[in-house]
């Protein structure tokens, strides 16, 4: 994808530039993607405002080389998305074991982070925005790592639940940075905000500042079109969203995303389209490997 290809997101706009008839952009400018995906400053900047944040730091040597690495910890890529790049290390040696496998580690090092583990319950935020007004879409729980999805590892996204069973206590604190992180980067259109959630406290892991993937699962919930809120958030940010905070939801709506247990024949993937409620099935004459995604349910 294109949440940290920076350099890809510029030859777009080029080429759009170059084009006879314009095409608008819907969505934000690489300055705000690249303020929101600094994790390292939106940790300073809600640990200047009270909020708790896990504490981060860029990854160096001298860390492991004097033992000051207080074990589990998050090694994590800063350009990560999805749940790729992120491993938990419970221990020196494992530490230098992924480093050892990880033939781009060292030339990488600068883009690599180690977090603190906070274990606890996995929620994202979904906002709209424009100039003027900022609404809450919905607060979900993640699906990360699911054994029952054939998750490939312990942090890959497997989907969402919407809306997530929270306390009013619990969604007034998320709601409450995100709303402020909107502002604070100035984003547009719909954005995502990934958290965990420990004895009553959210810790910001990550800012999506484009949709998430859990839009197909808000638009059944709340029987909308969320993509037309976002294109008029874009076309006219000067006029009020005609959203409601955390409208109460009809349903409650799940999606899941399949991985596949084993090969699976382009000949048997052309059967998934033929059963309701299976989306992003992949393109025609494509075998699919172990562990890559199979579908959405």
């Amino acid at each position: 994808g294109l949440d940290d290809n920076i350099m890809g997101r510029e030859k777009i706009f080029n080429k759009i530039k170059k084009l006879n008839r314009p095409i608008r952009y819907l969505g934000n400018n690489n300055a705000q993607i690249i303020k929101s995906r600094d994790i390292l400053s939106i940790n300073s900047l809600l640990d200047n405002m009270g909020y708790k944040v896990p504490k981060t730091l860029a990854f160096n040597y001298d860390l492991i080389d004097n033992n000051l690495i207080n074990y589990p910890i998050i090694l994590k890529k800063k350009q990560s998305s999805g749940g790729l790049n992120i491993f938990k290390i419970n221990s020196k040696t494992q530490l230098l074991n992924i480093i050892k496998e990880n033939e781009e580690f060292e030339k990488e090092s600068g883009n690599w982070l180690l977090q603190e583990y906070i274990d606890g319950i996995d929620v994202s935020c979904t906002t709209i925005s424009n100039n003027v007004d900022i609404k809450i879409v919905s607060i979900n729980e993640q699906l990360i790592g699911k054994k029952f999805l054939n998750a490939p590892s312990r942090f890959i996204y497997c989907g969402n639940i919407v809306p997530a069973d929270l306390n009013y206590s619990l969604q007034y604190k998320i709601s409450e940075i995100c709303l402020k992180l909107v502002r604070h980067l100035k984003l547009i259109g719909i954005n995502g905000f990934d958290f965990v959630l420990k004895e009553g406290c959210p810790y910001l892991m990550e800012i999506n500042p484009r949709i998430p993937g859990s839009i197909n699962a808000a638009e059944f919930a709340l029987n909308r079109n969320l993509i037309d809120e976002h294109i008029n958030c874009c076309l006219n940010p000067v006029k009020e969203i005609k959203i409601s905070n955390l409208e109460i939801s009809a349903n409650f709506v799940s999606k899941f995303i399949y991985f596949a247990p084993k090969l699976i024949s382009h000949q048997r993937i052309e059967k998934l389209k033929q059963i309701k409620n299976v989306e992003d099935v992949p393109a025609p004459g494509k075998d699919i490997q172990p562990y890559e995604p199979l579908c959405s349910i």
